[in-house]
């Protein structure tokens, strides 16, 4: 495992001994991906190595976290096609149900404005319709950087256990045909050759009212997008499910 923790400008420990299983590659090559963090914080990480031998050997290494070079622009990145009229109520979260997860998978491709790498700032989703009033309670966005270029599973993953980064929480009062725009906690760094794994939670808790979002259906049989909803709690099979249109402002 690679144990690691984050240290602000101040010296101050934000997080410690925290622990992420390694990979192995190839070529004796083991890798592990660290969940991103606000820029202006030092990363460090350090592996413990036991040989055939019985030698122990330790290495520590650091890096700190800064902003992108000044003097970029802001851009809006649309993911599916604005103009769709599909509709459907499971993703990215599904707040008739008691509790209700997604996750949806994004392609470098569709996130890279001039082949750049970006800081996601906000992500936005656009609900068509609402049956019902009132906010949405007890949702959490999480996002992990990934080389998948499908979902190859239908059950329920924790995000924390799969290394993912909580970005936002909080509750949400959608409009119908306005975009929902959400402001990240924690604004995600997404290198140009890098996939984005999303992943919602909504523990509501209760059945409050329905949301219906503009999606795209192509994302089924291309295994972008999973959902579930229902009165238990998470640990169950999700269904492949159409993929919100998404705006980035990255």
């Amino acid at each position: 495992n690679l144990v690691y923790r984050y240290v602000d400008t101040t010296g101050t420990v934000v997080d410690s001994n925290l622990s992420l299983p390694m990979t192995y590659t190839n070529n004796n090559i083991w890798s592990v991906y660290i969940p991103n963090v606000l820029y202006h914080h030092n990363v460090e990480f350090s592996v413990t190595i036991n040989d055939s031998l019985n030698n122990i050997v330790s290495i520590s290494e650091d890096y700190f976290i800064n902003r992108l070079p000044s003097g970029g622009q802001f851009h809006y990145v649309y993911v599916e096609d604005t103009n769709t009229s599909y509709t459907v109520e499971n993703v990215p979260f599904a707040d008739l149900y008691d509790y209700s997860w997604g996750r949806i998978l994004y392609k470098s491709n569709e996130l890279t404005v001039n082949g750049g790498d970006h800081i996601i700032n906000t992500i936005a989703y656009k609900p068509s319709e609402r049956y019902g009033n009132g906010p949405t309670y007890n949702i959490s966005c999480y996002m992990k950087l990934v080389t998948d270029s499908v979902i190859d599973s239908e059950e329920y993953i924790d995000p924390i256990k799969d290394s993912a980064t909580l970005v936002w929480s909080g509750n949400l009062n959608a409009i119908q045909n306005v975009w929902l725009d959400i402001p990240l906690d924690v604004p995600f760094f997404v290198p140009s050759h890098m996939n984005l794994l999303v992943y919602w939670l909504c523990e509501d808790g209760t059945y409050n009212s329905d949301l219906y979002w503009y999606s795209s259906m192509n994302s089924i049989d291309n295994h972008l997008c999973v959902s579930w909803g229902g009165d238990q709690q998470m640990d169950t099979e999700g269904w492949y499910d159409w993929r919100p249109i998404t705006r980035f402002h990255l």
